[in-house]
């Protein structure tokens, strides 16, 4: 594994690779769809690429 793919996606991101809004994101995260995120600062959020990666592998 690269560093490349273990780096932090925003909400942004992460709805712009799985082709949702940010709003289905939050969706998602509500029904205990998506892998957790991890808290960064107080204010940010993120998914480490290779989980959303791993995620998409076995659930798309």
């Amino acid at each position: 594994m690269n560093v490349i793919s273990d780096r932090f996606l925003s909400i942004k991101v992460a709805a712009e690779i799985l082709g949702v809004s940010k709003s289905t994101i939050h969706r998602m995260e509500k029904a205990g769809i998506l892998p957790p995120k991890t808290k960064l600062t107080h204010k940010t959020v993120g998914w480490k690429a290779s989980t959303l990666n791993q995620w998409m592998a076995t659930n798309l």
